[in-house]
């Protein structure tokens, strides 16, 4: 069951669009959770170790975060395609590493849903 913390929300008439044919939504791999969809921002969940995924269309293009552990990175790509960033996203989620954008945050290495996890374990 999903808790209200990570249901779904679809917002403008994309979302609903997403919400209605299943083609457009953004679906997620075992373990995630689609909890916001509308046409410049899709947001994912993944409840067992705290991580979200945020993709933001910006005028420059679109911009991929991670939120974990009560910080937030950027990560390549910057301003990419919508296919580039959630192609990204997606591989992430599936257990691939994302390069932090910021070489001076506060985590060394590269970000992978694994390294949340055995935190969390």
């Amino acid at each position: 069951m999903v808790s209200e913390e990570h249901a779904s929300i679809y917002k403008g008439w994309f979302g609903t669009l997403c919400k209605h044919v299943p083609m457009f939504d953004a679906s997620a791999p075992n373990g995630w959770r689609l909890t916001y969809r509308a046409y410049d921002r899709t947001d994912w969940a993944h409840p067992e170790t705290g991580v979200y995924l945020t993709c933001i269309k910006t005028s420059d293009g679109w911009n991929l975060f991670v939120e974990a552990d009560g910080d937030v990175y950027q990560t390549l790509p910057i301003g990419a395609l919508r296919w580039n960033a959630f192609g990204a996203a997606r591989a992430f989620m599936e257990g691939e590493p994302l390069l932090p954008a910021d070489m001076n945050a506060e985590i060394e290495g590269v970000l992978t849903i694994e390294r949340f996890r055995s935190k969390h374990a």
